[in-house]
Formats: structure tokens, sequence, C-alpha cells
């Protein structure tokens, strides 16, 4: 009995080591079973394609630049050349720019028949203010900006509705018309190539 009671303590620790041992061998393969994943994730994150980053010199985005400032330039000579229009109104000098606006003619003629005096203050407070739009929509057409554009364009070819309405009335202003359609169609290609700048930086 006395040597069982010796031999058994020693036996009990070789036990417990032995379980230590495989519970330290069972847990090793859990230590690895994340490198596949880890190794999934930066194969996954290497084979996102990124976007191509244009140029500001390429020759197609200088082109489509120019054109947009070309068609935003007109906007500062409807609002010069209709300015100029006044001046020659009040100057009773009988001669018009056909680019100007017609609504401002239009303000100038009733302001003139009026004889002067207050509908000449109204009719000029009212022409700076559409001029000074006309000059922001200049201002932020050029700075990419679509509405100063759409907004333009659409207020130009309600103007150019106003120069018919002159015609049937017999003033015989069929060149301004001309000239009217022909500045929308570059504001309008100011426009477009505004569009496919924006397309042109757009992520694919």
């Amino acid at each position: 009995m006395t040597i069982f009671n010796e031999i058994n303590p020693t036996t009990e620790k070789s036990e417990q080591s032995q379980e230590h041992l495989s519970y330290e061998e069972n847990n090793e393969p859990q230590e690895y079973a994340l490198a596949p994943e880890e190794s999934y994730a930066v194969s996954t994150a290497s084979s996102i394609p990124t976007t191509p980053t244009v140029s500001p010199n390429d020759p197609a985005v200088l082109a489509l630049q120019q054109q947009m400032r070309r068609g935003a330039s007109w906007f500062y000579w409807i609002a010069g050349l209709s300015l100029v229009n006044s001046a020659l109104t009040a100057a009773q000098a009988g001669v018009y720019f056909i680019a100007g606006l017609g609504i401002t003619m239009l303000m100038d003629a009733i302001a003139s028949d009026f004889g002067g005096g207050p509908a000449k203050v109204i009719a000029i407070v009212f022409n700076l203010i559409v001029l000074g739009c006309f000059i922001l929509f200049g201002v932020f057409s050029n700075r990419g900006h679509r509405w100063a554009f759409i907004t333009g364009i659409i207020l130009y070819g309600l103007d150019t509705l106003i120069l018919v309405v002159f015609i049937l009335m017999g003033a015989g202003m069929i060149f301004a018309l001309a000239f009217h359609v022909w500045v929308l169609w570059c504001l309008f290609q100011g426009l477009k190539a505004l569009g496919n700048l924006k397309r042109f930086h757009s992520p694919s």
C-alpha cells in the first residue's frame, strides 16, 4: 500500500502533463485557421479596380474646356451689347446690336413713350438687374455650373420669342431673330461640352 501511494501521485502528474500537451496540440491548428481568410482578404482588396485618372492637359479635355468657355462667354456679350443698346436708345441713335436682349429694348421703348421720368428710372433698374443676371450666368457657367447654362438658355430663348412678337408687329427684326437662334446654338454647344467634361471625369 505504501508503494502504491508513492507511485500514484506521479502517475497523476504524468496524466495531467499528457492532457496539457494534447490540449496544446489540438489548439495549434486554430492559430493558423485565419491564414487563408487573411490572404483572401488581401487578394480581394488588391483585385478591386481603380478609376483611371484623367490628366487636365489631355487634348480632349482642353478642347472641351475651350468649347465650354466659348459658349459661356456669350453671356458676357449679351449683357454688354444690351447695355450698349440701352445707351443708343437713350441717345435716339436709331441703331442697335442684334445680339442684345429684346426685353431691355422693350423696356427702353416703353420708357421713351412715357417721356422719361419714373418710367425711365424703372427701365434702367430693370435692365441692370437683367444684365447682372446674365453676367452671373457667364461667371458660373465658366466655372462649370450646369444650372447657369440651362437657366441662361431658357431666358434667352424666351427673349427670342419677344423678337418674334416684334416681327409680327412689323418691327423688321429678322436678322436679330436669326442671330438670337445662332447664339442659342452656341450656348447649347457650351452646355454640351460641360456635360462631356463631367462624364469624362466621372468614375466608370
